[in-house]
């Protein structure tokens, strides 16, 4: 990827430069080459990269959108916490806490796409992140269709042929793949801008525990169940486990939001 900016970028750097992520000693190199110790283009250390670097409005977007994710995420655990009781519960909890799910689903899912849209801001600033969309607008995008295929009725789904169920589960599953997996690379991404920048291993084995997760306890494990033949008592029980892993993935996902939201804050403190 070539910076286009100045021509004169392409001129090796003459005096000592240490790179912003590593601290490598950038000397002989030009803005398009690499970095030899971390591999990132020598350009983000010559026209900076850092959130020191941003508007300060920008900066409070971001994190009025990662409190909204993790309410978001907050939210749809205490919905599978009642999902949780319609399974053990008897026939008529279910159906009286049907419509207060629905309600509390649609809620968590309008704070969370709210919540991405304002995480994912273009800056104000004219810093290299901000001519790199491509994460921002992807996030964006599968998180909007993430939440419109799961309001898709089981009900009518049953009525449909098969195929039409196959192609729900691979949309939706495709749809919530990359609205997760694109929400820790844009939190590495912020990451890497701050000081703090060992975080983004701790992001990693988030990422690597979560989406395992959510993959087990999505709809489309759900829709599995229903095509084998298990007991009823035993698919009781298996979806049971399923709605825990669920909660258990909401309530982790938390956690890297809480690292980033941090990292920002002693960023911001430590250059003010």
């Amino acid at each position: 990827m070539a910076f286009r900016t100045d021509p004169s970028l392409s001129v090796a750097i003459l005096g000592d430069k240490s790179c912003i992520y590593c601290g490598e000693n950038l000397k002989g190199l030009s803005a398009q080459e690499k970095c030899p110790k971390c591999g990132r283009l020598a350009g983000y250390s010559l026209l900076g990269d850092h959130l020191r670097d941003v508007d300060s409005g920008w900066i409070r977007t971001v994190m009025r959108g990662i409190a909204l994710v993790t309410i978001g995420y907050a939210a749809l655990a205490v919905i599978g916490a009642v999902r949780l009781g319609m399974l053990a519960g008897p026939r008529s909890l279910a159906t009286d806490l049907a419509v207060v799910r629905y309600c509390l689903l649609l809620a968590a899912w309008v704070v969370f796409a709210v919540g991405v849209m304002l995480m994912t801001a273009p800056e104000t600033s004219g810093s290299l992140i901000a001519r790199r969309r491509a994460i921002p607008i992807t996030l964006r995008l599968s998180t909007i269709f993430a939440a419109t295929l799961t309001f898709v009725p089981e009900n009518w789904l049953g009525t449909q042929p098969p195929v039409y169920t196959v192609i729900y589960q691979a949309a939706i599953s495709l749809a919530t793949v990359l609205c997760h997996s694109f929400l820790w690379v844009y939190l590495r991404k912020i990451i890497d801008r701050t000081p703090r920048r060992e975080v983004g291993r701790l992001l990693f084995y988030a990422f690597c525990v979560t989406l395992p997760l959510y993959l087990l306890a999505s709809r489309s494990a759900m829709q599995l169940l229903a095509t084998q033949y298990l007991s009823e008592s035993a698919t009781q029980k298996v979806r049971i486990i399923i709605v825990v892993l669920l909660i258990l993935h909401h309530l982790a996902a938390i956690y890297p939001l809480q690292l980033t939201g941090k990292a920002i804050r002693r960023t911001v403190g430590y250059w003010s």
